[in-house]
């Protein structure tokens, strides 16, 4: 009774702080919008409302049966799986909590301001004093900032993943992270016919971008190349997969370090949950130009949905397109794929843009529907398709009223808006499609000409 208790409790408070963040957003642009016709025609072919093209696909995502089990043997080992996953959870609230490294120039900024202060409080003249005791002060006054910054700065530390710390990683991530890799790459393979030969995974862990590509596209992928830099980790990931398949791991290659030649290239290359372990903002740009370098056709990069997380992509998001732009002597086409449909600066860079995946969780028995919110972002190189309709994107949850559906859109054109679809304005099929929709599918309209909300109607909705 007492964990259904906290279960209830837990989703509740997710569930206010996700209202609580919808309210937040301003959205003072309403537009009108009509179904695209290509998506009319095929509903009028008996497409169902709730396959339309922009649906993306939601179900509840569960680790293969075969990496279970290989789970489980590696961890029926001395510690007992009860303890693992008691210890696991200082992990867990520890990665959820992960904020940006705090850079040099701030902090010394913040320290100097902090020196400061400290000394302004001080009634005595230490410049008049004897060195020994000047000595003395200075010390006590070091002492003191370094106190008041641990309050004032978050304390970035880099995780050094033993081989026990990479098992209760293990036991605490795998599954939420297979579950937006699997969400994210399978929206790549639902909306093209792009199918990859070989995948660069950086940042590598226990190997959940394996364990997705080869639940999308199988024995098609001939290549896998993994970079962590964790030797355990690299060695625990290919124990996994050995279990599981033996040939699989003839096509799997692990190195702690990025190599040396950038000439090679692969045609999908993922980065998740890597960025925000780089201790500097110069180490990530350079990283992510690296890894778009190496780039054949996609360019996968996930955080947690958290404001840190979104924070670093952003920054990739914006050193990519600027480095596409000053690259165009080459004459070398690219865009965003998703979840962007547009390359103007993000209209929430100051709050966050997250979506949101459901996953069984594994090895907690017995296993129970979670939620893992996470950000993203796809860059393509190539020329954008024709069936690329560039449709906005579904950015909250989507509000069913009565006989009115309410969608937040991010749009092509950069904007953040509202459109509000009804039976007897936009038909039936239209409503149909929009009720349909949920939060991070396309949204399969031709927006129009915006209105600007009333400050009267902004307090009605």
């Amino acid at each position: 009774m007492n964990k259904r208790v906290c279960i209830l409790c837990t989703n509740f408070a997710r569930a206010r702080a996700l209202l609580n963040f919808c309210r937040n957003e301003s959205y003072l642009v309403r537009s009108s919008a009509e179904l695209d016709e290509s998506v009319s025609n095929k509903l009028d072919n008996n497409l169902k409302p709730r396959h339309h093209p922009g649906v993306m696909d939601h179900r509840t995502v569960s680790l293969p049966e075969d990496i279970k089990k290989s789970i489980g043997k590696l961890l029926s080992g001395e510690v007992p799986k009860k303890q693992m996953l008691r210890e696991a959870q200082p992990l867990e609230k520890y990665l959820m909590a992960r904020r940006v490294p705090v850079e040099k120039t701030e902090y010394f900024n913040k320290r100097l301001e902090v020196m400061n202060e400290v000394r302004n409080t001080l009634e005595v003249n230490i410049e008049s004093l004897p060195q020994d005791e000047q000595d003395s002060w200075n010390k006590m006054i070091n002492n003191k900032v370094d106190q008041l910054l641990k309050k004032k700065l978050y304390s970035w530390n880099q995780i050094d993943f033993t081989e026990y710390m990479s098992k209760l990683y293990l036991v605490t991530r795998s599954a939420a992270e297979y579950a937006v890799v699997y969400k994210t790459l399978q929206e790549i393979y639902k909306r093209t016919n792009f199918v990859p030969s070989t995948v660069f995974d950086f940042g590598s862990g226990v190997g959940s971008v394996i364990w997705a590509a080869n639940s999308i596209w199988g024995r098609l992928i001939k290549e896998y190349y993994c970079v962590d830099s964790s030797n355990h980790m690299n060695a625990l990931s290919e124990e996994i997969v050995k279990q599981c398949d033996n040939n699989i791991t003839k096509r799997i290659f692990y190195r702690q370090f990025l190599p040396a030649s950038k000439d090679i290239t692969s045609d999908l290359v993922v980065s998740s949950y890597s960025l925000l372990e780089l201790p500097s903002k110069e180490n990530r740009l350079e990283t992510v130009i690296n890894l778009w370098k190496r780039t054949g056709k996609y360019l996968v990069l996930i955080e947690i949905g958290s404001q840190g997380g979104f924070k670093v992509l952003n920054e990739a998001r914006t050193e990519i397109l600027n480095h596409t732009k000053q690259s165009n002597v080459d004459k070398e086409e690219s865009y965003i794929f998703a979840p962007c449909p547009h390359h103007h600066s993000c209209p929430r860079s100051n709050l966050k843009c997250f979506f949101e995946a459901s996953y069984t969780s594994f090895p907690q028995r017995p296993e129970t529907l979670r939620k893992e919110l996470y950000s993203y972002i796809i860059f393509a190189k190539g020329e954008r398709g024709e069936v690329d309709n560039e449709w906005p994107r579904i950015v909250q949850p989507v509000l069913c009223r009565s006989r009115h559906v309410i969608c937040r859109l991010c749009c092509s054109s950069g904007d953040l808006k509202e459109v509000i679809v009804t039976p007897s304005k936009h038909g039936k099929k239209a409503y149909r499609c929009a009720k349909a929709s949920r939060w991070g599918d396309l949204f399969p309209f031709k927006l129009k000409p915006h209105e600007n909300m009333t400050s009267e109607e902004k307090q009605n909705d």
